[in-house]
């Protein structure tokens, strides 16, 4: 871990949010930098990174954004801060009118650079332009960028949710405990609609469909090139819970299975005979970031938010937790031995 990095912005919250995220100092600096010509952010977040290490002569970070149209061929891209200044998000949209193919994919680039080069980092979310500009809880292309199956654009989401997304879509690990039910990343659409109409019950069938769908696409980070590690360690009741019913729990705990036989997934049973544990019935998600600059984040769900922990002490606390329940836990081959012997037991 380093000891401390600058982040070329004017904006001092940005600067406190990654010093709490990376737990060291964050210094800022207004440099002004080379306009790298590019569509593509992290091609601009890498030359920019470089040309402010080269300025400032000590690590720093440099992030841009862009918004990418595949109808557009790829426009605006990394540009798209070029655009709304010049004619805002509304007249953006306008000149999308005639689309029919809407779709969008906005990108994050992080640029890290110090004296061994440059290293960038990228986070994307898919969706499509919105129609029309919708909330307020946002900057950028916030208020017309509707996420894949969500049906809101940014800037109407909880800040926690979007900043969940975030996180999540730009880790490289995450280590989970859950006591009550299959974690998100690893559950089916049937299961996940069941546990959504569960706690949810206000909501109608079209927005629990948006839903699920957000979470099936937040599971495409289990694949690819570089696909996400996941560690997920599971309470024994986990997997005697009927959720949705005995067929949809059933094909769940198959789903279960078949994703822990990735080299990318662990998937670990805390057995009944244990009786207590650490961390009994306080389920929790440490997720950890390229390095460098790294840094590491545990997130709780609460019932209609998240909470963040970001404070060394409280990460000793969770991975400390985290590190006694693998112990514990049966180890894989046993723990798909008894998820197998679950799907047996029902009939």
């Amino acid at each position: 871990m380093i000891d401390g990095v600058t982040i070329v912005t004017g904006n001092d919250g940005k600067a406190r949010e990654y010093a709490t995220l990376l737990g060291i100092p964050v210094a800022t600096a207004t440099v002004d930098l080379l306009e790298v010509q590019s569509l593509d952010v992290a091609a601009v977040a890498a030359g920019k990174a470089e040309d402010a290490y080269a300025k400032l002569g000590r690590p720093v970070i440099v992030d841009d954004t862009g918004l990418a149209l595949p109808a557009w061929h790829g426009l605006p891209g990394a540009l798209v801060s070029w655009f709304l200044s010049t004619v805002g998000p509304q007249g953006l949209l306008d000149m999308a009118t005639i689309l029919t193919d809407r779709r969008a994919i906005a990108t994050t680039a992080l640029g890290y650079a110090d004296a061994d080069g440059v290293r960038v980092v990228t986070g994307t979310l898919h969706g499509t332009l919105a129609t029309q500009v919708r909330g307020d809880n946002g900057i950028g292309d916030d208020s017309i960028f509707v996420p894949t199956g969500t049906g809101q654009t940014l800037a109407q989401m909880p800040r926690w949710f979007e900043r969940f997304m975030a996180a999540e879509s730009s880790a490289v690990s995450v280590e989970e405990f859950e006591a009550q039910l299959v974690p998100g990343l690893l559950q089916t659409p049937e299961y996940a609609r069941a546990v959504l109409r569960a706690a949810n019950t206000s909501l109608d069938d079209d927005e629990i469909d948006r839903r699920v769908a957000v979470r099936m696409e937040r599971q495409a980070r289990l694949a690819g090139d570089e696909p996400l590690a996941l560690w997920v360690v599971l309470d024994e009741s986990v997997l005697y819970r009927h959720v949705g019913g005995a067929e949809v729990t059933r094909a769940q705990l198959h789903h279960l299975t078949q994703r822990a036989a990735q080299p990318n997934v662990t998937v670990q049973v805390l057995p009944y005979a244990l009786g207590a544990y650490a961390a009994f019935g306080h389920p929790f998600t440490i997720m950890t970031f390229p390095a460098p600059p790294g840094g590491e984040v545990v997130h709780m769900d609460q019932l209609h938010s998240g909470l963040y922990l970001e404070r060394e002490s409280d990460l000793r606390r969770y991975k400390l937790a985290m590190n006694r329940l693998r112990a514990a836990a049966l180890d894989p081959e046993q723990s798909r031995n008894l998820i197998v012997k679950a799907v047996e037991d029902l009939g």
